[in-house]
């Protein structure tokens, strides 16, 4: 028998404390006298962790365990507010791209009583309790947030398990959980092009003390460092980085054509599950990817940077995608006869294409100007 999280009752801002039988889980276990070798953040649709590879996303659905002890959802006692809980999350996504911090995570006891300051870097249980401590969260007796275990994770008072979010897997999940993950091949494309930019940075005499880990910190030294910017955005383009969000279209072709959807759609054994599953995401999406949007917008009105310009169009493209597929979910709800949740899946709809017709009359008078 298997076990996987119920997606549908996760929230913003849970703590995922994890174990298995791999040799690196069962060394942290017994090194920390915990059932618990691993800790993620649930940030709405997926979870961001940090692993060996570095901080990315993962999707809770490829998490299949042995037993129910394997796994544990934790949710903060004190009620926080929605805006908490989104500085939370951004904060994990923020540090997307970050290498892993083994030999800290290794020695975190004694940098923690040596009062060592830490890197950028970061591994699985620094990066959800900082996102916590990145809103003045009281963690009662949580000492340091930023050398800390999944362990000491499991036993913060400010926290409280998550009863019944976990169920029997069933064949179809665990065959998915099997099967290829694209995630895995945005991952490696985008650690491709930030791995060239530290590189580069390193070989650099005046740049070699800057410390770039994430996405934002590429950002940050192209504002000051422009001379760079045709160097960043090649290694970028030759990643395949700007190109990942064309992958759904080719794995998941149905949410991209009407008569595939419904045809998808009334083979679901359970199509109400079904939409759910598919419509999910998407509000989460757009709140984050126009945000995107209008972060490069902001800095292209202060510097026409190529690597801002393809930024934006890659943002561009993602919300696409969120439209089309929020108009063809739409148009299956309707014909299930849910006329009222259609119309309010197209007014999302119509507010993704506001902030796309946003964009784009941006990038006209960007081009004008040239």
């Amino acid at each position: 028998m298997s076990f996987i999280l119920e997606r549908t009752l996760l929230k913003p801002g849970d703590i995922i404390l994890s174990g298995d039988k791999s040799l690196s889980s069962i060394g942290v276990k017994i090194s920390t006298a915990s059932r618990y070798s691993h800790a993620a953040i649930y940030v709405g649709g997926t979870m961001i962790e940090a692993t060996l590879k570095g901080v990315f996303s993962k999707n809770t659905q490829r998490l299949i365990f042995d037993r129910e002890s394997d796994v544990i959802v934790l949710r903060s006692k004190q009620k926080l507010t929605e805006k908490s809980i989104e500085r939370v999350c951004s904060y994990a996504r923020s540090k997307t791209g970050s290498l892993y911090a083994l030999d800290e995570a290794i020695t975190m006891r004694i940098k923690s009583a040596l009062k060592v300051d830490k890197s950028k870097r970061q591994f699985c249980s620094r990066l959800v309790a900082e996102a916590y401590a990145f809103i003045g969260y009281d963690f009662i007796n949580l000492r340091n947030p930023s050398y800390c275990s999944p362990r000491q994770l499991s036993l913060c008072k400010s926290f409280q398990k998550v009863d019944n979010v976990y169920r029997k897997a069933t064949k179809v999940e665990i065959e998915f959980s099997n099967s290829k993950d694209p995630n895995l091949e945005n991952q490696r494309r985008t650690f491709n092009w930030l791995d060239k930019v530290r590189i580069m940075a390193q070989k650099e005499s005046h740049l070699c003390n800057i410390d770039i880990q994430t996405i934002n910190d590429v950002d940050d030294f192209l504002i000051t460092y422009s001379e760079y910017d045709l160097k960043v955005a090649r290694f970028m383009k030759e990643s395949g980085y700007l190109e990942h969000y064309n992958e759904d279209t080719k794995n998941n072709p149905y949410r991209y054509n009407q008569q595939l959807f419904i045809i998808v759609m009334c083979q679901q054994p359970d199509i109400e599950r079904f939409i759910d599953f598919e419509l999910e995401k998407e509000p989460e999406m757009f709140k984050r990817f126009s945000m995107m949007l209008n972060a490069y917008m902001s800095f292209l009105k202060k510097s026409n940077i190529e690597y801002f310009r393809l930024h934006l169009r890659l943002y561009i493209n993602l919300l696409t995608g969120v439209y089309v597929r929020l108009l063809i979910i739409s148009c299956g709800v309707k014909i299930l006869g849910d006329i009222k949740s259609s119309k309010d899946i197209n007014k999302l709809s119509m507010l993704v294409k506001k902030n796309l017709d946003s964009a784009e009359n941006f990038i006209g008078k960007l081009d004008n100007t040239i």
